[in-house]
């Protein structure tokens, strides 16, 4: 293998598996029989697979006629093992192995999910792969060019139902057991094999000759209809647009009531977390939402990542990046009216802004050599920056010389694996097929390769305006780099494009006394800093609506950015909104914006001087927005306009406005006493708003409701209203409450979130995590992306104490894990960010 990673080598790679479980459903414990086609390219005595928490109990290799035994030797620390032949062996080979393994309930390999039915504790297997976890179910070759097909047979109670990537092949029954037998896979990697056993509901459709289920445990197949009508139009779509056939006969979009991340692209049969799968009538519009998005982003995965993938976890982004990208693109076709191609520069290109801003990040394509440093990588880089930086690049070679070359790409590499290079050449060559004479792997490789994005200086002296660029950075420090940027710009006579060169300063004509406007559509991932005499006149084409929707809010983001890291003062920043960007509070997405914006300045501000001027603005902003689109969601309203009322509701009710919060408790009040339904829509904001201003009493209700439902959207509404009271005792019995039996450990993460983004917590938290971290270590294993989410709560603190006990705790290596080494610079930064911040406006 290439880039000296710690690999198995490419000397030996496997051809097919067949695999054998023999399932203890009582006692959660399994044996294993495998046997692996393998080649051996030159002649070896050693061949070398990996394997963790599974204990070998024999060990053979079948060479020409003969079966060799094999001398074990396992190395844990590297999760390897090496079978010892007496003599060297080249060509084929077959690698037999006998195994015993345990179903865990840290939700990763081939673990162990519970639920309730009838009101017992039942439970299901599932499996968790990715990306590197195959070799916790079974010893193989954990690295995803080792492609290969696989035989999967279980063995079990009669009375369970079984589930893999492909149809069953056949069943066979022997007294109270049953073995089963799936079709052959194609040809994949390890990480995308499912395994399911349990009790399920199925909910069944076609498209063309696919067909298609969206599965659960019981009891909940009617919330499985709506999901199953997304996997059809999107599936629809995909083949469309890829101009290639969704390659297998079925899928299958499973719902795990146990799952550390949000779903998992298993090349047919599809895993969820419940919340982002299963709908009904009860369901929010926004959750309605990030469920189409889920499952087109899995779907996505089946064409980019399953059919074609990339050689090593460096490239990890031609999965997720174009995932990301592909799935707004989807709704966007499938459902217009939802805007989601506007939903998009917020969701994903303002992620990627924050998170790119800090020193510490690292590039989309970024250099990792072990399992628990990919780990580390499933990030904001890998999804949102990578997805940024493709919508950047259609819009710079074009929609249908981007798809035409993706469309190439995939034909080329199917059931295979590739290379950002490869994708570069397939646009390269289909912008030279369409006349475009645009090297787009010259632009696109600079951006993927390097880490941060530029910030453009823009001055206009007259009709000449000069642009340069440098690095940005959240902690205003001086930064080497430039990046080739293609430039779309606006004034009042039109728009024009151009490419600025790395290391350039470029000078072009606008009119006279005009406005001009960089990033015009914001499709290019670089922020603009406005001269002095030049702002305003953008403030005012705000105003006017000459600049509206993704334009308007390019400008105010960029601005707070500004004022975050210290650039301008806090003033200059909300001046701007009181001028310019009030007057339209059900304007998409500058209203997001804003909102967004205000809350943070609210939480980071509380208890100083400044509070009651953030305050005074979100009352007033709030305020008119709900005068305008009222409490009442309306027929054929826009979906952004549904998700403001409740930002609106929460920002007034937690912000003191009397009305809203008499409303709120009246809702609740009668929800709880007649059981009257709060709009889905608005029922979270009314639940924070109730828990800001309740007591013990209402602390105890709400952890009542929480053990009874089992919607859960209901769920998460309640743990999140959990973490708002002001209270904090009652925020310690909060935390306290997430670590109980009651709160799934795959949630547990989610109250210790809403209680560092609380004033009334965010110190309390940081004592809290500190004296439960040798806990949580041994709780969250380094494939659930988890414990990190524990370390990134600590970053609105915003004082140098606290920053220097940061460090020291994360200082002391029995603190640390790789999977988080990442998390804790970043938290740092951020941390060193805020204080920052309130020197430039507090004690300034």
């Amino acid at each position: 293998m290439a880039y000296g990673h710690e690999t198995l080598g490419d000397n030996v790679s496997p051809s097919n598996y067949k695999i054998r479980l023999d399932l203890d459903f009582d006692r959660f414990e399994y044996i294993g029989h495998e046997s692996i086609t393998v080649t051996v390219r030159r002649s070896a005595g050693v061949i070398a697979l990996n394997a963790k928490d599974i204990d070998i109990i024999e060990a053979s290799v079948d060479y020409g006629k003969s079966r060799l035994e094999a001398a074990l030797r396992i190395i844990p620390e590297s999760e390897r093992i090496e079978l010892r032949l007496k003599r060297a062996i080249a060509g084929s080979a077959v690698v037999n192995i006998k195994f015993k393994g345990r179903n865990n309930d840290r939700m990763y390999g081939f673990y162990r999910s519970s639920y309730k039915a009838a009101g017992k504790t039942c439970h299901m297997l599932t499996t968790q792969f990715e990306a590197a976890d195959a070799r916790a179910a079974f010893p193989c070759f954990d690295e995803p060019a080792f492609k290969a097909t696989f035989d999967l047979s279980l063995v079990m109670d009669k009375d369970l139902e079984a589930l893999s990537n492909t149809e069953i092949k056949s069943q066979k029954v022997v007294g109270n057991r049953k073995e089963i037998a799936f079709e052959t896979t194609p040809r994949m990697s390890d990480y995308l094999l499912y395994i399911g056993v349990g009790r399920f509901e199925y909910t069944e459709g076609s498209l063309g000759g696919l067909k298609i289920r969206v599965i659960s445990t019981p009891g909940k197949k009617a919330m499985c209809a709506l999901p199953l009508e997304f996997a059809k139009k999107f599936v629809s779509f995909y083949q469309q647009y890829f101009g290639v056939a969704y390659p297998l006969k079925k899928l299958d979009l499973i719902a795990v009531p146990d799952f550390a991340v949000g779903a998992m692209e298993n090349w047919g049969a599809i895993t969820f977390r419940e919340i982002a799968l299963l709908a009904d009538e009860s369901t929010s519009v926004a959750n309605k939402q990030r469920i189409a998005e889920v499952i087109a982003h899995e779907l996505a995965h089946q064409w980019f990542g399953d059919l074609v993938t990339m050689k090593w976890w460096n490239d990890l982004w031609l999965n997720e990046s174009f995932a990301t990208f592909m799935s707004y693109k989807a709704i966007e076709a499938t459902f217009p009216e939802w805007d989601m191609g506007t939903q998009y520069f917020l969701d994903v290109i303002g992620t990627a802004f924050n998170a790119d801003a800090l020193e510490s990040t690292h590039p989309i394509s970024v250099d990792v050599k072990n399992p628990k440093e990919i780990d580390s990588i499933f990030d904001e880089i890998s999804y949102e920056k990578g997805g940024s930086v493709l919508h950047m690049i259609e819009d710079y070679s074009g929609k249908e010389t981007f798809r035409s070359g993706l469309s190439s790409y995939i034909k080329a590499h199917a059931y295979s694996n590739a290379t950002k290079q490869d994708l570069w050449k397939a646009i390269d060559r289909a912008a030279a097929k369409s006349g475009r004479d645009k090297k787009v792997g010259n632009v696109a490789g600079y951006w993927v390769t390097k880490p941060g994005y530029p910030i453009i200086k823009c001055k206009v002296k007259g009709t000449t305006v000069s642009v340069s660029q440098e690095r940005f950075t959240m902690l205003g420090r001086e930064r080497k780099g430039t990046w080739p940027i293609p430039l779309h710009i606006m004034d009042d006579r039109g728009t024009q494009k151009m490419l600025l060169m790395q290391g350039r300063s470029i000078k072009f004509k606008t009119a006279v006394n005009g406005w001009v406007k960089l990033n015009y559509g914001q499709s290019g991932l670089y922020r603009v800093s406005y001269d002095a005499a030049t702002l305003p006149k953008l403030g005012a084409a705000i105003s006017s609506g000459k600049l509206k929707g993704k334009d308007a809010w390019g400008i105010e983001n960029d601005l707070f950015t500004m004022a975050r890291c210290g650039k301008i003062q806090l003033n200059d920043y909300t001046d701007f909104l009181r001028r310019y960007c009030m007057g339209d509070p059900d304007s998409y997405p500058i209203n997001f914006s804003v909102s967004g914006h205000l809350a943070w300045l609210q939480f980071m501000l509380y208890g100083t001087r400044l509070q009651g001027k953030i305050d005074e603005l979100i009352l007033y902003y709030n305020d008119k927005a709900i005068n305008e689109i009222g409490w009442t969601k309306k027929q054929g309203e826009a979906n952004t306009t549904t998700m403001l009322r409740a930002m609106a509701v929460s920002g007034l009710g937690i912000t003191g406005h009397r009305k809203t919060i008499e409303k709120a408790n009246e809702l609740f009040s009668s929800y709880i006493s007649t059981g009257k339904q709060i709009d889905p829509n608005i029922r979270g904001a009314v639940y924070k708003i109730a828990a800001w201003n309740g007591n013990a009493g209402l602390h105890k209700k709400l952890q009542e409701l929480y053990k009874k439902t089992t919607n859960p959207e209901e769920q998460r509404r309640i743990i999140i209203a959990l973490g708002m009271f002001r209270d904090e005792s009652l925020l310690q019995e909060t935390l306290d409450f997430s670590f109980s039996s009651n709160v799934k450990l795959q949630d547990a993460y989610i109250p210790a979130a809403i209680i560092a983004d609380n004033p009334f917590g965010k110190m309390l938290i940081w004592d809290w995590s500190k004296r439960n971290w040798p806990m949580m270590l041994t709780k969250f294993m380094s494939g659930t992306h988890i414990l990190r989410k524990y370390v990134e709560n600590m970053d609105g603190m915003a004082d140098k104490k606290s920053l220097t006990e940061f460090n020291k705790f994360f200082g002391d290596k029995k603190n640390i894990r790789e999977d988080i080494d990442r998390s804790v610079s970043k938290t740092a930064e951020r941390i060193e960010a805020n204080i920052n911040f309130i020197n430039a406006n507090i004690k300034n």
